[in-house]
């Protein structure tokens, strides 16, 4: 019986896809992602201490929408880092699906 080595070379591959992935999501979008998190988790308390706020003319009332606005303005510009980090990731993924449909679509 002869060995199919297309299939073990499409395995080697996908595991080392996957591998690679994580390594780069790790050590390159991981800082933008804590950066999002934290961000995201400050907007949060501080929309619970502006909920328990009632009067909105105190120093305090427009100190909580000053953090609001500077926490929401950091985590849209790691967002956008991130995303201009991933352009490149996007476009290895177009690639490889095109290549997989122009397999599947002669088959079908």
């Amino acid at each position: 019986m002869k060995k199919n080595k297309l299939t073990l070379f499409i395995f080697i591959a996908l595991i080392a896809g996957i591998a690679l992935g994580y390594i780069l999501n790790v050590n390159s979008i991981d800082v933008y992602n804590q950066n999002i998190l934290n961000a995201d988790a400050k907007v949060k308390s501080i929309e619970v201490n502006i909920a328990k706020t009632t009067d909105t003319t105190t120093a305090a009332f427009t100190q909580l929408k000053a953090d609001k606005k500077a926490n929401s303005k950091i985590k849209r510009e790691n967002e956008e880092i991130r995303e201009k980090k991933l352009e490149y990731f996007n476009l290895l993924s177009d690639i490889f699906l095109r290549l997989i449909k122009m397999i599947v679509a002669p088959l079908v």
